[in-house]
């Protein structure tokens, strides 16, 4: 069998196992040199990342294509301050997420997280609460990791060089004393 070929069965038969898919019937498959392009539709946003998941799953891809569309179902479709509205109480209500430093911005249902976080998995978090929501078709996550120093911590961090260092100096002085008598 063509490497192509096998590949196409694989992500294929791992977008249908994949359970947090409501509908991966929809999800066209296509591989050309190792690169897979996902194509078709979903119903929501969260179905488009986990099948993208699926696919980088498979051993032996070079990359992914991701070409598919959320097209949401008609009862799902909500207007953007409905969406930003939920986003910013899923946001809040997480209580990792330092709600105070992230903007949402909600554009034709397609959402961008803005602002600043302390660590990475914080960053990541906020995707992942907002891409559940329901109206989504897209997540644009330009939030920033910037890491702050607090007065704390270095004052911690001076104490606990400073007792290394005691410490240190404590052996040497037993070290020199032992070999002295």
């Amino acid at each position: 069998m063509h490497r192509d070929e096998g590949l196409h069965l694989e992500v294929d038969n791992e977008l249908k196992s994949e359970r947090k898919i409501s509908n991966p019937d929809r999800i066209e498959v296509s591989v050309k040199d190792g690169i897979v392009t996902l194509g078709g539709y979903v119903d929501h946003y969260i179905d488009r990342v986990a099948a993208q998941m699926a696919a980088e799953r498979v051993s032996g891809i070079a990359g992914v294509v991701q070409d598919i569309t959320v097209e949401l179902p008609a009862g799902s479709k909500r207007v953007d301050r409905e969406i930003a509205g939920s986003a910013c109480s899923a946001i809040e209500l997480n209580s990792i997420l330092p709600s105070d430093r992230i903007t949402v911005v909600v554009s034709d249902g397609m959402v961008t997280l803005e602002g600043r976080v302390n660590e990475l998995h914080q960053k990541e978090e906020a995707e992942i609460v907002v891409s559940r929501i329901l109206g989504v078709k897209g997540v644009s996550n330009s939030i920033e990791v910037v890491q702050e120093v607090r007065p704390s911590d270095v004052t911690l961090e001076i104490v606990r060089t400073f007792s290394i260092w005691q410490c240190s100096m404590s052996k040497t002085s037993m070290s020199k004393w032992m070999m002295a008598r």
